[in-house]
């Protein structure tokens, strides 16, 4: 059996247990102003106005406000390098298409032209963005074709007076164009990103033409022609653009192109449909 403890060993245990919370909680309380103590102190040693002696600051407080002033100052030196330099960014690409030429070359006494057949036409490009509405670029193209000579050899084939003595008469050519252009390029953004637009860009340059014809053999070297010419070139292109990343584009666009030729040729106008590719750089 248990005997039961009396009154006056209750208050004994009493009083000690309640000695001993006030000397935990005293001690609680002590670390914790110690701490803010600590931590007034601190940033107090840590203004300006109060201490010049840094040392004691936080040393992690030191490196994040380092960061932050670096990640500023070369935000500012970006924006400043922009604006200073009124260029919003580099591009370069190139296109090919189909061209439909108008014009030809003929002889005095011979009534059919020989006409310049369809064309290949390719270009490489490179420029300067310089808002979001304004770019210019320099542009090397390339305009090559057939002429058709159908009618000519039909002519001579059939020729009344039978001057030739033949009947299969066969003939050739080609024709060429080489220019570089200066293209202003004004853009219509459709979407908030940039990523669809649509464009226009005059173009102004100079060219070197080639236009050579082959009679055939029947007839020798009577027909026989080579023209050669460097002279002025404009031409108009308007298409669509479309972005998929900040990098790479593609687009499609229609040009009209005139370029000077020898003087007893026709001008080698065409009229192309192009797609290309464009690269942001």
């Amino acid at each position: 059996m248990f005997k039961p403890i009396s009154k006056p060993k209750l208050w004994i245990i009493a009083q000690n247990a309640i000695s001993a919370m006030a000397v935990v909680l005293g001690f609680s309380f002590s670390a914790t102003a110690e701490d803010i103590k600590t931590y007034e102190t601190l940033q107090v040693s840590c203004s300006s106005f109060t201490s010049n002696n840094l040392d004691q600051c936080d040393s992690s407080y030191s490196l994040s406000a380092e960061s932050e002033n670096q990640t500023v100052a070369q935000s500012r030196r970006i924006r400043g390098g922009r604006s200073k330099g009124n260029v919003d960014g580099y591009y370069g690409g190139f296109s090919i298409g189909v061209g439909l030429a108008n014009g030809g070359l003929g002889f005095n006494n011979v009534d059919p032209d020989i006409e310049y057949a369809n064309s290949f036409v390719g270009s490489i490009f490179g420029g300067i963005k310089f808002s979001r509405n304004f770019s210019a670029d320099i542009e090397f193209t390339l305009v090559q074709g057939g002429l058709d000579s159908d009618e000519f050899d039909d002519f001579v084939n059939e020729d009344p007076n039978d001057i030739f003595n033949i009947v299969n008469q066969e003939s050739d050519g080609d024709y060429s164009a080489l220019a570089v252009y200066i293209n202003p390029k004004f853009e219509l953004p459709l979407t908030a990103s940039d990523s669809f637009n649509l464009y226009i860009s005059p173009g102004i340059g100079i060219a070197q033409t080639n236009v050579n014809f082959n009679s055939g053999d029947d007839i020798g070297d009577l027909f026989d022609s080579d023209f050669s010419n460097t002279g002025l070139a404009y031409q108009v292109k308007g298409g669509a653009s479309y972005s998929f990343n900040r990098r790479t584009g593609v687009f499609g666009q229609l040009r009209y192109a005139s370029i000077a030729a020898d003087e007893d040729v026709d001008d080698i106008n065409t009229f192309s449909i192009e797609t290309g590719l464009k690269l942001t750089f």
